[in-house]
């Protein structure tokens, strides 16, 4: 069954395009991800909110991916504290019941 990972960010409009950027990469293809999706929110308000959705082949795949030297390398030199245009961070795990 897909597990589905969902990071949604709720940044200053004018900093959406760095946060589509940095899942946007196209080296990033670990083993057992299906497809990711950048989506951008539609709007002209000072804050918006960016996602990135992982479609993963399963949550096993999603975990070995958390659990690799290439994820963790990522997240070693993450600052402490968010960027000041990042306002909040959420992310959500679904599982793919249907698809039409």
């Amino acid at each position: 069954m897909v597990f589905i990972e969902e990071k949604s960010f709720l940044v200053v409009s004018a900093y959406a395009d760095k946060i589509s950027e940095r899942f946007n990469r196209t080296d990033f293809c670990p083993d057992g991800l299906l497809k990711k999706q950048i989506w951008q929110q539609d709007s002209k308000q000072e804050y918006i909110t960016v996602k990135a959705v992982f479609f993963w082949q399963s949550r096993e795949a999603y975990k070995a991916w958390k659990k690799s030297p290439e994820h963790l390398a990522a997240h070693q030199n993450k600052p402490a504290e968010q960027p000041d245009y990042i306002k909040e961070v959420k992310a959500a795990m679904y599982w793919l019941n249907a698809e039409i």
